[in-house]
């Protein structure tokens, strides 16, 4: 996986959460081995959905950076994957666990545990879209007026890269092109726990790793992350491909429970971050740790000058990304960056009812 050593500590994709912004901080504070981005439907992103467009902006300190995919159409998958690296992602993961009620009922995300001839034929497709973009460097199934987004992405790409002193990397036709791995986020089962068959399907098309949740769609995300699920699904892989267990891992503690438990090659923590880009800052710390069999290090707490100035500066480029009626969506990261200051809840109050960065600025003076 990218070369890096295992175990692999990464950035797990949430929907409505992990968006530009969010992600540009995780990586600035700390370093996630590997970042996806939020979930992307594959109708809409060919069908040049502004907003879903928007979702896929990244900056280049986030590399190993994963476009994450979603819906139940093969052939949009095809033409989507092609999208995804001429943009100059990483990588291409196929979302096979979202639990929304929205997503499922259209046979896509955790439905389709349900279909596993169509969840292979959608891995396939999207194998062959990176192939085929790889040998031609052609982009299809997109309108010209859409298709003129991706140098306004690449533009805008460069702007933060060069605003941030980071090396700018792109793809387009006639460049060094990179043949980028596919890979699948699932669950342990739609209903029940059906890991063991439901892995097996995914053996038959060898994506270049696996991602598992250890809920089933039915739960949600209530009750406890079965992490015996998720052994059971390493098993079955028998070390095919990585796996990489999702769910509950919230410290550098859970990090090493879940390893130990599950035996997987890595983790992806997703709500463990939430108001806390610092979360990963000891990351290599804790892999060294990890190897030696030593004591975990302390997860890195910043001083309250320093979360105040991130509050603001996460704010400032969400709105900058986003346009100032996003503002909004900023208010539950600014709760959660609060949530474990004792006696906060009026600077909580303060915060959720905020309607613009100058608003912000005056409540953290």
């Amino acid at each position: 996986m990218f070369d890096i050593k295992f175990p692999v500590i990464g950035l797990s994709p949430m929907d409505g959460v992990t968006d530009a912004a969010y992600r540009f901080f995780t990586n600035k504070e700390g370093k996630p081995d590997i970042t996806f981005t939020e979930f992307v439907h594959v109708i809409g992103l060919c069908r040049g959905g502004e907003r879903l467009w928007q979702d896929f902006i990244f900056h280049d300190t986030e590399r190993p950076v994963v476009a994450q995919l979603f819906g139940a159409e093969p052939e949009y998958f095809y033409h989507a994957a092609k999208i995804v690296c001429e943009l100059g992602f990483d990588g291409v993961d196929i979302n096979m666990g979202c639990p929304a009620r929205t997503v499922t009922e259209h046979g896509a995300g955790a439905a389709l545990i349900r279909t596993p001839e169509l969840a292979q034929e959608i891995v396939r497709q999207t194998r062959k879209g990176v192939q085929d973009w790889f040998e031609t460097g052609e982009v299809t199934g997109i309108e010209d007026h859409i298709r003129a987004r991706i140098p306004q992405m690449k533009a805008q790409r460069r702007m933060l890269a060069e605003r941030n002193a980071v090396p700018f990397k792109h793809y387009s036709q006639g460049d060094e092109r990179s043949l980028l791995p596919v890979s699948v986020k699932t669950r342990v089962g739609f209903d029940s726990i059906v890991v063991s068959d439901w892995v097996k399907y995914l053996l038959e098309v060898e994506p270049a790793w696996l991602t598992i949740h250890g809920r089933t769609l039915k739960q949600l995300y209530a009750g406890q992350a079965d992490w015996d699920a998720i052994a059971l699904g390493v098993q079955t892989v028998d070390g095919q491909f990585p796996v990489l267990a999702n769910g509950d891992v919230k410290t550098y503690d859970d990090v090493q429970r879940v390893l130990t438990h599950t035996k997987a090659q890595g983790t992806l923590v997703g709500r463990g971050t939430y108001g806390n880009p610092w979360w990963f800052k000891h990351v290599q710390q804790l892999k060294e740790a990890l190897a030696a069999g030593s004591p975990v290090p302390e997860m890195f707490t910043p001083s309250w000058p320093a979360a105040k100035q991130t509050m603001l500066d996460h704010a400032k480029l969400h709105v900058e990304l986003k346009g100032p009626l996003s503002y909004v969506q900023m208010r539950k990261n600014l709760a959660w960056y609060v949530s474990n200051i004792p006696d906060a809840n009026e600077l909580r109050r303060k915060l959720v009812l905020s309607n613009s960065v100058e608003e912000l600025e005056e409540i953290l003076a």
